[in-house]
């Protein structure tokens, strides 16, 4: 979160007007520590709301002008699936979960993506942001049940792609030990 407040401050000082607001806790201490200390230099066009419910972040994705999901690693597809619902815009971290998230959604179009770890990308996806209509996938997860096939969908790739590396040399690491001398 701490790249998203500095490359919204970027975003800011490149003439963008909107607001960032983050709801929700930080994962950890660090983190947390490092968000801190962004946010000093921030100003009021970041709000933090750590203690926000489940309710108050779907309410605010409803009324939001666009989703960011900045995650360096996506354990789970609620956060995309909830902003692809209910946010007209969203911008994604480029990163093999959000892209296996989205192609679960049968091909109806991709939101925005930025390059992990990349602030100036980032700044100038929420740039882009500001121009950009509506996602065209939104439809795809606009129902419960759409939501439930779409997780499913993710969850089966997810499956199928931990049980290949389980199968592969590569990850138990037998071929790799031989071909170094170890045993």
């Amino acid at each position: 979160l701490a790249l998203l407040v500095r490359a919204h401050t970027a975003y800011q000082v490149g003439g963008g007007t909107r607001r960032l607001v983050l709801m929700g806790p930080v994962g950890s201490h660090a983190a947390e520590r490092s968000l801190q200390t962004e946010l000093a230099g921030a100003g009021d066009s970041v709000v933090r709301r750590p203690e926000s419910t489940r309710a108050q972040c779907l309410s605010a994705l409803r009324v939001a002008h666009a989703a960011i999901c900045p995650a360096r690693v996506e354990a789970s597809p609620v956060g995309v699936l909830e902003a692809g619902a209910l946010a007209p815009r969203v911008l994604l971290s480029d990163i093999v979960g959000h892209r296996g998230v989205v192609g679960s959604m049968g091909g109806l179009g991709e939101p925005s993506y930025f390059t992990a770890h990349d602030e100036v990308a980032l700044a100038a996806g929420l740039r882009a942001l500001d121009d950009s209509g509506p996602h065209s996938w939104r439809p795809a997860v606009h129902t419960v049940p759409e939501r439930r096939r779409a997780r499913e969908a993710w969850g089966t790739a997810l499956a199928e792609f931990l049980d290949d590396l389980a199968r592969s040399s590569d990850f138990t690491g037998r071929e790799t030990d031989r071909e170094e001398g170890i045993s």
